[in-house]
């Protein structure tokens, strides 16, 4: 119901209202400031245009412009920054995924310049923005190498230190061919006195923004008023050029018999003038107009759905009929989406002060629809339309409704601003204390056990309905927090959870989708728990999207990879992963911790299919999402990444990724799964250094442990290498002997194969050889064939002989390992790249049409490559080759 994201018509450049008078002067001023200044100022009151004179500019602006409409809720850094970053990205594509990128005459490929900002990324919800965000931004605009105006409207509306700082940073540091544009009713937080003496700053004031006699002149004849030049004059005086003054008084006055007598007039009106004005406008307007426009300037942007909402079936007719009336709609479009209208902020804040003024009680009735029809939606402007509407009992419902969602998506500050919205003795009831301490609880804050308590000693005050619902969103929070942080077992976790799940069942669909998200995230975490996994987060996902919940509908989705990796399905994990990834990408939401479990299952998929770059990619990005929320998913990807970089050969990264672990080590206590695998993890880093027996050691000192399959195979092989077979047997006893997971599949029927072949039983190797192959192809799992040492290549290529149903599939292994082979013979090197493949295949079975296909070339050329290694090696024929390959030490394997 609410989430991280940045709504996109935040990052849609408006139209501008109808029947606005074009102002090409003021445009090219803004075009000259824009290019001359690397910082421009819009300042000036309410009612001067600002929005719309940007706006007529950005239409016409051949640079890619990135626009951010502000709110009260972008006070907070990290929201400002997720927003800045959704607006640079959809100005300098198609859209905040960058897809599609548009090409422009001259430009390198975009989609190349641009890949360092599709790197950039903020802090997860809940976490603080840091210095290193914002040069990253900075880093990756410059690489770019692309023109950008970046236009910040309603600046004031930040107050806090950390958004004024990143407004200053971007001022000070933005790089040749950004340029910043600001606008806000005064002069917002920025370094003026240096950027004005480094004539970086330019600016547009009141004074620019008014209109003079011939701009009033052509918005009155626009607006059907009908005056002469002297009485033009005079309103332009008597209104000072104010562009909303001068507009309202053309719609009040254009029906008037004597519209000049009145403007004549407005110099003794004895009340404020935009009042007197807004008056006279509403006053003008047929009945039915007037009492819609009251109702819907209730909301800041309007569609003809919620003007349904608001006034009834006649909404949407009234709503298209003040767009065509030129009342103050500007419309906003989107691809796929219905056209909304944002209400000038001064006409509709006047509108709301005449209704509340007139009718209280319409005012209170307009206000609560507006919170019903937007509860689904809009979390927080739903709770604050009910605080407008004084009524504290809808804005508890629609919290206690939406909270959930709001607390997956891990957006406590907003929650936190909500609760104290609430007011009221409901501020102070059980459950609506428990969502404070919830946000507490999260963020790690030592007042939440205060606040827990307080809310379990109010709980029996609580209506009976309420009170069925603590019962179960209580324990929950302290749950989902513990599964958050890795605080205790997840087997403890577990076992509460699901004794909620049962009781959560009668209730709503969101506390319901909540309690199935947690239960099903800690099963997707323990071993052999994967079916009962699906069964629950796909549950969840369910309920989560009956109830409008987003962010636990991703939460549930993106844990649910990790299940279906678990259970043999690389490709619907992968392509789950990529779908979930993608939305949240589309809703601003790809730095929240929620959906860290589907970077984590990229880079495994990534790992497992042999790209370590990507890999070691995927999983750096499961890093930076949970270094605050979600910290053990953070410790699995740690270890997992110290893997990769091991296989790799990468030591810098390796030593980095064992600087996360350590950074991470309070949580190996309660995932003793996770440290099971670290420990093999760091016995077979003592085996790549040549120390196989020390790694044997290591994992006997350290006894059996719970032993996650992937973990007692990596095992296994380390004594295997130590000569201790016995130990790598009992090691593998301890694995399925059918296991779902693709990896462990392969690389236990690899493991088993070479233990047989040290055991002298040919037979039984290659019949395990041929066995992983069978799985190996058929899912493409190739990381264990680049893992298991030179005994690998020499009975791969013995199977060659031996007979197989893979010749292609592990004459391509052959080639990868001896494209990683320090050790080959200066003979080998006098064979070209592609005669020491095709070498490969000639003690095969295959004949020449088959190698032609498996490497796709034509036979004729397979055949002439074959003659070029007959003459190489001084032989005449094939077995002759394969004999003094053998010889010569060019092919591995008896």
């Amino acid at each position: 119901m609410t989430g991280a994201g940045h709504p996109s018509v935040k990052i849609t450049v408006p139209h501008a209202m109808a029947r606005t008078v074009d102002r090409p002067a003021l445009r090219q001023r803004l075009d000259e400031l824009t290019r001359a200044h690397r910082v421009v100022v819009v300042s000036a009151p309410a009612g001067y245009g600002k929005t719309t004179a940007l706006a007529q500019w950005a239409e016409k602006e051949a640079r890619p412009v990135a626009w951010l409409s502000l709110d009260a809720f972008d006070d907070d850094p990290g929201r400002l920054f997720r927003g800045l970053l959704a607006s640079v990205r959809a100005a300098l594509g198609r859209g905040p995924d960058l897809h599609d990128l548009d090409v422009h005459e001259g430009d390198d490929d975009p989609s190349s310049a641009l890949t360092a900002l599709r790197r950039v990324r903020g802090p997860g919800a809940g976490a603080r923005l840091r210095q290193s965000h914002v040069d990253a931004l900075l880093v990756a605009l410059e690489e770019a190498g692309r023109p950008l105006v970046l236009v910040l409207d309603d600046v004031h509306v930040l107050h806090a230190p950390g958004a004024r700082d990143l407004l200053a940073s971007l001022a000070r540091y933005a790089p040749d061919g950004v340029h910043l544009v600001v606008a806000a009713r005064y002069d917002p937080p920025l370094p003026v006195q240096r950027l004005r003496a480094s004539g970086d700053l330019g600016a547009l004031r009141r004074e620019d923004l008014a209109l003079a006699p011939e701009h009033v002149e052509l918005v009155v004849a626009e607006l059907g008023l009908d005056v002469d030049a002297a009485t033009v004059h005079e309103l332009a005086r008597a209104t000072g050029g104010w562009p909303a003054a001068v507009r309202l008084t053309g719609l009040a006055l254009r029906d008037a018999p004597d519209p000049a007598a009145r403007i004549r007039g407005l110099s003794v009106v004895p009340t404020p003038l935009a009042d007197y004005l807004l008056e006279e406008v509403v006053g003008t307007l047929e009945p039915e107009v007037a009492a819609f426009v009251l109702d819907a300037t209730a909301v800041q942007r309007v569609d003809a759905e919620l003007a349904r909402a608001l006034h009834g079936d006649a909404g949407p007719a009234l709503l298209e009929q003040c767009v065509r009336s030129g009342l103050f709609l500007a419309a906003f479009e989107r691809a796929g989406a219905p056209t909304s209208y944002r209400w000038h902020e001064l006409f509709a804040a006047q509108c709301q002060a005449v209704l509340r003024r007139s009718d209280p009680a319409r005012f209170a009735r307009v206000h609560r629809a507006a919170a019903e029809a937007l509860g689904p939606s809009d979390l927080a402007a739903a709770v604050g339309h009910a605080t407008l509407a004084q009524d504290p009992e809808l804005a508890t419902r629609l919290l206690l409704a939406g909270w959930s969602d709001a607390f997956v998506a891990g957006e406590t500050g907003t929650l936190r601003r909500l609760v104290d919205a609430v007011g009221g003795p409901e501020r102070d009831a059980a459950d609506v204390v428990l969502v404070e301490a919830a946000c507490r609880v999260l963020d790690a804050d030592p007042a939440a056990d205060t606040l827990v308590a307080l809310a379990r000693s109010r709980r029996d005050r609580l209506p009976a309905d309420r009170r069925a619902t603590f019962d179960v969103a209580e324990p929950l929070v302290s749950l989902h927090a513990a599964r958050e942080t890795g605080a205790g077992p997840e087997t403890d976790v577990l076992d509460r959870a699901q004794a909620l799940l049962a009781a959560a069942d009668v209730l709503e669909p969101g506390t319901r989708a909540l309690a199935s998200y947690v239960v099903g995230s800690a099963e997707a975490r323990l071993p052999a728990h994967d079916a009962e996994a699906l069964v629950h987060l796909g549950e969840g996902a369910r309920l989560a999207a009956e109830a409008g919940c987003v962010a636990t509908e991703l939460a549930c989705l993106a844990e649910a990879t990790v299940p279906l990796f678990g259970a043999g399905d690389l490709d619907g994990a992968a392509r789950q992963a990529r779908d979930v990834l993608l939305r949240a990408d589309r809703l601003g939401w790809d730095d929240t911790a929620a959906i860290a479990p589907a970077h984590l299952v990229l880079g495994l998929v990534a790992s497992v299919r042999g790209d370590g770059d990507e890999a070691r990619a995927a999983l750096q990005r499961t890093l930076e999402l949970t270094t605050t929320r979600g910290r053990a998913v953070g410790l699995r990807a740690a270890v997992l990444l110290m893997a990769a970089c091991l296989g790799a050969g990468d030591a810098a990264g390796l030593a980095q990724a064992r600087a996360d672990v350590a950074s991470r080590a309070d949580l190996l206590a309660g995932e003793p799964a996770v440290a099971d695998l670290l420990r093999v993890v760091e016995a077979r880093v003592l085996v790549e250094a040549g120390d196989a027996r020390a790694g044997s050691d290591l994992l006997r000192r350290a006894g059996t442990g719970p032993g996650l399959p992937l973990a007692r195979v990596w095992a296994a092989d380390v004594h295997r290498r130590a000569g201790l077979r016995e130990e790598a047997w009992s090691s593998l006893a301890g694995v399925p002997a059918d296991p779902a997971d693709a990896e462990v599949s392969v690389s236990l029927a690899l493991t088993t194969a070479l233990l047989h072949d040290a055991g002298g039983d040919a037979r039984r190797a290659h019949e395990a050889l041929e066995a992983a192959l069978d799985a190996a192809e058929e899912r493409q799992v190739l990381r264990p064939f680049g893992e298991l040492g030179p005994e690998l290549a020499g009975l791969l290529g013995s199977h060659l002989t031996w007979g197989t149903r893979h010749d292609a599939f592990v004459g391509a292994r052959l080639s990868a390992l001896s494209a990683h082979d320090d050790h080959r013979t200066a003979a080998y090197w006098e064979l070209t790249e592609r005669e020491r493949e095709i070498l490969l295949y000639l003690r095969s079975s295959m004949t020449a049409a088959d190698v032609a296909r498996a490497l796709f070339v034509s036979v004729n050329t397979v055949k002439t490559h074959q003659r070029a290694i007959y003459r190489k090696l001084g032989v005449t024929g094939r077995r002759d080759a394969v004999r003094v390959a053998f010889e010569r030490g060019l092919l591995a394997g008896a």
